[in-house]
């Protein structure tokens, strides 16, 4: 198909000319892309690429109500009344076929007499060729003097002269479209250029139409096209310089990843051999320290033994005490200089270890981010490949239907053209925000101090006690923040009801709202998420959700569930809600495969079935247009793909490596800035509760770092205060908030 486009971009290029002739037609660019067979009854598309009838009928068999375009890839609407007729290519196919014919060696007959006659000339009215008697006739009588204007000398044709534009002069203007009899005299705007009579724009269906003369109408689209393609051809620089432009990209890309990568080993090869100049030092130390030691004690002995030459019958017990005394001593400060020296090595072989995993973590940072950039890098060339093809496509086709200047060729095809260049000028000058930052690389620094850490646990954390909490009562299921507002939901307990409670930065309750919740044998859960800088939507029972402002205890919106879907089943309940911080729609989670997607007024919009995998959703948060899923009653987190009503599984996160129990399950997750995800896993065995804070990579779920937290811990979320972004923490029954700095993961 690749080797199609091209065929017709040269066709295209040759027939811009002013000077064509037919005898620069390849009949090839004429071939259908799809079958490799000349046009039959050729369609065309808004993106101006041309197939059969019956081969653009099998493409939407298969693509129904949208289907892409086999060569540019380009997304298209099928419209009711189906695709256009290419009359430009039509017109081309019927020169094709009369340049075969004056060069058929088959003896070309007369149409107006039997004589069998040498043909001279050929009439385009008759739409056959004509001998000199009959020529003739055509010329002086009066009964065909109206073909006249349309009769072409074959004496004085050759194909070096034989133009497109002259055959169009030649050519009979089209028929009525109702009455087949009658000369269109008329060009109806409103039905894509169609010719009808005067009759039938009189008094038929086209009266009340938009009705214009096809030659004003033509001399109009002609100037619209061309400062249309004026506005194309200042962008053309630009978009054929891209592929250049992505190229230096991935150079710098990969010149700056080398160089980083040398840098973090340089800075470990200086790390690690200082720490081995200091191991050989504390070496050195001890053996001195033993060897003084030792050379106090002989000097001692030594002293003794001389002092005690004299007395030596009578006190060489003493002396032999006194001996065995200093030796036990001596042997014990040996053992407790060995002691701290072993284990000040230890602690510096550790520190080396930690070193070489902190080097292998800060690579894969790197070969991650790499890899991120490459495909962007990649998905950016193909955006500006396919633009290029839509580009040449489009401005050789309006170039050729310039040059043509076919009245009606130019009425029924240029405004296809010219909807087609609006939607490629806005592709064309589509921002990227990354793209600028395609070529660099993560920075990273390798600190031989930071090698001394044990996973997650030494950053920094503080402590915010919620102020009026009875911890008795109040239970905390979901937080949230609006701007430096803390809101928290949960239930009373003992009391059929639930709160959601409005906090201060310092803990203190701001404003609270409480629901009667009468549930039977429906289990319930109380969550809520931002909607707006003033707003939240909220779960106020097992079938409700509701818009609040905040600091007001009256909904601005209420929907039942039963209300707006149909076939809602009795004994579904709303588990979640979340809304999506780009698209602003609701999504709501129950305790089964359907989520319920609303727009920002509580509209609702469609059902996504999840996949069979997933039994339920208790919390929902989304990276990219992924929908991350933690289904407590499987005990599994998911990455799920939604596409309109369908959904996928991208990837499973894995579970926490610290619990071998296989009955922990995700309680709560979100994503920071960096988009590093954060899933908090309960475990209970033997009615004792264990929770796991665990950092995972952007893409894939696998697990990075980790750290226990409190067994009351609930939920957990994000919060961007003075320039700095932080994870919160909330436990459920305490009514304690941990703050900790972020990111963790890095």
């Amino acid at each position: 198909m690749q080797g199609s486009c091209n065929l017709w971009n040269k066709a295209c290029i040759k027939m811009a000319s002013n000077t064509t002739v037919l005898n620069d037609i390849d009949e090839n660019f004429l071939l259908c892309s799809i079958c490799l067979e000349q046009f039959k009854d050729p369609k065309l598309l808004p993106c101006l690429h041309r197939f059969c009838s019956v081969c653009l009928e099998t493409l939407i068999g298969k693509a129904g109500e949208k289907l892409k375009c086999p060569l540019c890839q380009q997304t298209i609407v099928v419209p009711e009344d189906g695709f256009k007729t290419d009359f430009y290519v039509n017109s081309i196919i019927e020169y094709v076929h009369f340049k075969k014919s004056l060069k058929s060696e088959i003896i070309k007959k007369c149409y107006g007499c039997t004589l069998d006659l040498a043909v001279t000339a050929y009439c385009f009215k008759c739409n056959d060729f004509l001998c000199q008697n009959c020529r003739d006739f055509h010329m002086k009588n009066n009964i065909v003097k109206e073909h006249c204007p349309h009769v072409l000398e074959l004496c004085n044709v050759a194909d070096s002269n034989l133009s497109m534009a002259k055959l169009d002069s030649l050519k009979d203007a089209p028929k009525c479209h109702t009455h087949p009899e009658k000369v269109a005299e008329l060009c109806c705007k409103s039905c894509h250029s169609l010719p009808i009579c005067m009759v039938c724009g009189a008094f038929g269906e086209h009266k009340a139409h938009d009705l214009q003369e096809v030659t004003s109408l033509a001399n109009s689209e002609r100037k619209l096209l061309a400062d249309s393609l004026g506005t194309l051809m200042e962008l053309k620089e630009k978009v054929y310089d891209m592929p250049r432009v992505m190229s230096e990209k991935r150079t710098q890309l990969e010149g700056n990843t080398r160089g980083q990568e040398q840098v973090i080993k340089s800075q470990f090869e200086k790390e690690q051999m200082q720490i081995n100049r200091e191991i050989d030092k504390l070496k050195n130390d001890f053996k001195m320290q033993k060897d003084t030691q030792t050379a106090i004690l002989q000097k001692e002995i030594s002293d003794n033994k001389k002092e005690l030459e004299e007395k030596i019958q009578m006190l060489v017990v003493q002396h032999e005490k006194v001996c065995a005394e200093k030796t036990r001593s001596t042997d014990k400060q040996i053992k407790k200089f060995q002691k701290a020296n072993e284990a000040e090595i230890a602690k510096r072989c550790q520190q080396l270890e930690s070193l070489q995993s902190l080097l292998d973590e800060k690579t894969k940072l790197v070969k991650v981010h790499q890899k991120q950039s490459h495909d962007n890098i990649r998905e950016l060339s193909d955006y500006y490949d396919n633009i290029i093809k839509r580009f040449q496509n489009l401005t050789f086709t309006a170039s050729s239907i310039l040059t043509t200047k076919h009245d009606w060729t130019s009425v029924q095809s240029i405004p296809d053209v010219i909807a087609a260049i609006d939607p490629l000028i806005a592709d064309t000058e589509r921002q990227f925000p990354s793209f600028e930052t395609l070529g660099e690389v993560i920075e990273v620094d390798l600190d031989a101090k930071e090698a001394t850490r044990e996973g997650i646990a030494e950053k920094a954390m503080s402590v915010i006690k919620i102020e009026g909490f009875n911890s008795k009562c109040h239970s905390i299921q979901c937080i949230r923040y609006c701007k430096d507002t803390a809101v928290v939901a949960g239930n009373i307990k003992g009391e059929g009801q639930t709160h959601i409670t409005t906090l201060s930065a310092e803990g203190k309750i701001l404003f609270q709202i409480f629901f009667e919740i009468f549930v039977f044998l429906r289990p319930t859960s109380t969550c809520c998420d931002v909607l707006s800088e003033d707003s939240i939507v909220a779960a106020c029972g097992p079938n409700k959700i509701a818009i609040y402002d905040l600091f007001e205890d009256v909904p601005r919106c209420t929907k039942l569930m039963e209300d707006v879907i149909a076939y809602y089943p009795v004994e579904r309940v709303v588990l979640c809600v979340a809304v999506h911080p780009i698209k602003k729609l609701v999504v709501v989670g129950t305790n089964s495969r359907a989520l319920y997607v609303f727009n920002c007024s509580l509209q609702y919009m469609r059902t996504v079935k999840l996949p069979h995998t997933v039994t339920c959703s208790e919390e929902i948060a989304f990276k990219d247009d992924n929908f991350l899923i933690c289904d407590t009653m499987k005990g599994r987190a998911h990455a799920v793909s939604v596409k309109g009503c369908n959904s996928r599984i991208v990837y499973e996160f894995t579970k926490p490596r610290e619990i071998v129990d296989s009955n922990c399950s995700p309680c709560s997750i979100c994503v920071d800035q960096n988009g590093y995800i954060y899933i908090l896993w309960s475990s209970y065995k033997s009615h004792e509760c264990t929770c796991i804070l665990v950092g995972y990579q952007p893409t894939g779920g696998e697990q990075l770092l980790s750290r226990s937290v409190d067994s009351d811990a609930s939920c957990i979320t994000t919060i961007v205060t003075g320039g700095e972004e932080k994870l919160i923490l909330a436990t459920s029954e305490p009514g304690k908030l941990y703050k900790f700095h972020l990111p963790l993961i890095i």
